[in-house]
């Protein structure tokens, strides 16, 4: 008899395990699965708006092209003619220049008192 009663002990033991297992599962999906939902929803809601904004960019895309394109060569054309000034400049005119204005400069200079 004494055995009986060590196997019904263990028969209620293994039964309140077995269902504190099933209450554990049961509280722990009802947690996970609204989670898992709105996971699921906002990467569905990314997605979709990816898609839009691919879809966008490769329609404009070729547009953007030709405007930096059209960008770059008026910059190619300005530094182009920004060279061509900067190569007519003559230095040495130049510098004659402003040894002249110095010359004519420093006696105003000296008088203003600087």
């Amino acid at each position: 008899m004494n055995l009986e009663k060590k196997q019904y002990y263990l028969a209620i033991i293994r039964t309140v395990a077995v269902l504190a297992a099933l209450v554990i599962i049961i509280v722990t999906a009802a947690v996970a699965i609204p989670k898992i939902t709105a996971s699921y929803n906002r990467i569905e809601t990314t997605l979709t708006n990816v898609e839009e904004v691919s879809g966008k960019l490769s329609q404009e895309f070729p547009t953007m092209l030709e405007d930096v394109q059209t960008v770059l060569s008026n910059a190619d054309d300005g530094i182009a003619q920004a060279t061509g000034v900067v190569n007519s400049i003559d230095i040495d005119t130049l510098n004659s220049a402003i040894n002249d204005l110095q010359t004519i400069i420093r006696p105003l200079a000296e008088f203003f008192g600087h």
